[in-house]
């Protein structure tokens, strides 16, 4: 089944995009030699948190982090890690 979306709900999920999309930049900015993921995944839950966000992923079934992915990152790859959250 196909369902439509709602010219709210289509507005709602451009803004989250947007949202998703600065928080991965902002979190790509902040790795560097030396920081650790929990660091970046901190930084990126406070923009997101700014822009009046929930992250998604933040203890989903038990999930420890605001990025999917987040026990899997090393230093220098941020541009691996997905976000998705929803407007609060």
């Amino acid at each position: 089944m196909i369902v439509l979306k709602s010219s709210r709900e289509l507005e709602l999920m451009k803004e989250a995009c947007q949202i998703s999309a600065e928080a991965l930049m902002v979190a790509g900015e902040a790795v560097k030699p030396g920081i650790s993921t929990k660091e970046i995944d901190e930084i990126a839950y406070k923009f997101i948190k700014k822009c009046g966000a929930t992250p998604n992923f933040l203890n989903y079934g038990g999930f420890p982090a605001t990025y999917y992915g987040y026990e899997q990152i090393r230093e220098k790859q941020a541009d691996s890690m997905t976000a998705l959250f929803q407007k609060t």
